[in-house]
């Protein structure tokens, strides 16, 4: 597995998130009702990619995390 910081990930890829990212309900920011931070690293599937930020699935729902917060996920995973 190879990470790479510039992230430019579709969807159905993968994504390492590091711990203590902070996560979005809403693809604005600025009209965020919840926020979430990462208690652990992990690696998530891109549901959605837009032109800052990845749509993933975590702890039950849909969140969005900031492209320039993750790393691209190349190679086998194990």
């Amino acid at each position: 597995m190879k990470l790479e910081s510039e992230s430019s990930a579709s969807r159905g890829e993968l994504v390492y998130i590091p711990s203590q990212t902070f996560l979005s309900d809403q693809l604005d920011v600025k009209r965020t009702s919840q926020l979430q931070k990462m208690e652990e690293p992990g690696i998530f599937l891109v549901l959605e990619a837009g032109p800052a930020t990845y749509k993933i699935f975590y702890k039950g729902s849909d969140w969005y995390v900031a492209k320039k917060d993750v790393y691209e996920v190349k190679g086998e995973v194990k």
